[in-house]
C-alpha cells in the first residue's frame, strides 16, 4: 500500500482547498456539513444530517459506509441489494501522506450502513480516506467521516463516479431531505494466483479522496469550485491492479463491467418511484452497471444488461399494446412486441427471483 496520497501534489497547489480545511477546522463538530457532489451538469452542495455520520472515536476516524436498500414485494422484508457488499479494508492517511492506520473489512448490512474504524495509536486526522474493494462488489452513495478530537465531519458522494466516467448506478440514500446521490463501483480483480499456500485472489480496486476537497467552505459559491478540478487531475482517484483506473483499454473495462454482473448475488428487478430515477437516461449511459431497473414515474423499464428500455403497460393512460405487464405474484415483466427479423409478435419475458421497491 502506497504512502503517497494521489492527489497531493494538486492539493498543496490549491489555496481554495488549503483554505476549506482551515475554515472547517475552526468551525463547530455540531453544524450540518455541506458536501460537493460532483455530476455532469457541473457542481452541487448539500447539507449532510447529522445521522449520516457514525459516533466519534478517541483515537481514529469513524468511517459511515451507506449502500442503497429497499422491500422486498410480497414480502415486506427489507432487502441488502446487489449494489450492497464487502469492503477488503479502509486506510487512513494524514495531509503528508503518512499512513495512520487502518479498520479492517466488513459487509454492508441490509439497513444500508456500515461503521468502519480506524485503529491508530493517536488522535491525527487522516485527510485521505482509502477504501479497497473486496471481491463482492459494492456500490457506494454515500460516506460520512467523523474525526476525533473534536468529532469534526466531512461528507462523499458516489455521484463523482458518474461524473468522472466511472462506472455507477442510482442510489437511494437521501442527503438534504430530497436528494439521492448515484453510487460508485468498486471490487476486486478476481483473478487467481498459485501460491505455496494455494490459489488466492489477487489485485483490487480502491478509490482514495483528500476529505477537504469534497466539503464546502461555509463562505464559498458553488460556482467558485472548478469540475475539472476533480476529474482532470483529481483528488480522487481509482485504482485498479496498482494502476489509475483511466489508463485501462477498452477491453479490460468491458471485462471489469461483465465480471461485475457476474457478481451480482440475486437476480432482482430494483423500482424506484422517484422522479430523478429515469429508466431511459441510466440505459443510454455506457457506465453504467447493476440490476434491472423500472421507475414507475416514468413508466419505462431498462434491460441493464442489454441496455433497452420498454414502457410499462397503463390502462388508465390507455397504453396497452407493446409494452410489459408487472405480474408480482410471479416476479416477471412480460409484453408481446414486433420483432424485426419475425412476422407478427414475439413474447418478451423478464422473470426475476425477486423485485425490490425502493423508499
Amino acid at each position: 500500500m502506497e504512502t503517497v496520497a494521489p492527489g497531493t501534489r494538486i492539493v498543496d497547489g490549491h489555496k481554495d482547498i488549503v483554505d476549506t480545511w482551515k475554515s472547517l477546522s475552526r468551525s463547530s463538530p455540531n453544524m450540518a456539513v455541506d458536501a460537493i457532489s460532483v455530476v455532469a451538469g457541473g457542481i452541487g452542495i448539500y447539507s449532510f444530517a447529522a445521522s449520516l455520520f457514525g459516533g466519534e472515536q478517541r483515537q481514529g476516524a469513524n468511517i459511515r459506509v451507506h449502500a442503497s436498500n429497499g422491500v422486498i414485494k410480497g414480502a415486506n422484508d427489507r432487502a441488502n441489494l446487489n449494489t450492497g457488499g464487502q469492503i477488503r479494508n479502509i486506510y487512513g492517511y494524514d495531509s503528508q501522506g503518512i499512513l495512520l492506520g487502518d479498520s479492517g473489512g466488513g459487509h454492508v448490512n441490509p439497513d444500508g450502513i456500515h461503521d468502519f474504524k480506524l485503529n491508530q495509536g493517536n488522535r491525527r486526522q487522516a485527510l485521505y480516506i482509502d477504501i479497497v474493494a473486496d471481491e463482492d462488489a459494492i456500490c457506494i452513495p454515500l460516506i460520512g467521516v467523523t474525526q476525533p478530537g473534536g468529532g469534526q465531519h466531512f461528507g462523499w458522494m458516489g455521484d463523482v463516479f458518474r461524473a468522472c466516467g466511472l462506472e455507477w448506478y442510482y442510489g437511494n440514500v437521501l442527503v438534504d431531505g430530497s436528494y439521492m446521490p448515484n453510487c460508485g463501483w468498486i471490487d476486486a480483480n478476481h483473478q487467481t494466483q498459485d501460491t505455496p499456500d494455494g490459489v488466492v485472489t489477487v489485485g483490487q480496486a480502491s478509490f482514495k479522496w483528500y476529505l477537504p476537497s469534497f466539503s464546502k467552505d461555509p463562505g464559498q459559491s458553488p460556482d467558485s469550485y472548478d469540475m475539472d478540478f476533480y476529474c482532470h487531475p483529481r483528488p480522487f482517484e481509482v485504482r485498479y491492479d496498482a494502476q489509475p483506473i483511466e489508463k485501462r483499454t477498452v477491453e479490460q473495462r468491458q471485462e471489469r463491467h461483465e465480471r461485475i454482473r457476474r457478481g451480482l448475488k440475486v437476480n432482482e428487478l430494483i423500482i424506484s418511484p422517484h422522479a430523478k430515477h429515469l429508466a431511459s437516461e441510466i440505459c443510454e449511459d455506457e457506465n453504467s452497471l447493476g440490476p434491472d431497473f423500472l421507475s414507475l414515474h416514468e413508466g419505462m423499464f431498462c434491460d441493464m444488461k442489454n441496455k433497452k428500455w420498454y414502457p410499462i403497460c397503463d390502462d388508465n393512460a390507455g397504453l396497452i399494446d407493446n409494452c410489459l405487464v408487472m405480474n408480482v405474484a410471479n416476479r416477471t415483466l412480460s409484453g408481446l412486441f414486433p420483432h424485426p427479423k419475425a412476422l407478427g409478435l414475439v413474447d418478451t419475458l423478464f422473470s426475476y427471483d425477486r423485485m425490490v421497491q425502493w423508499d
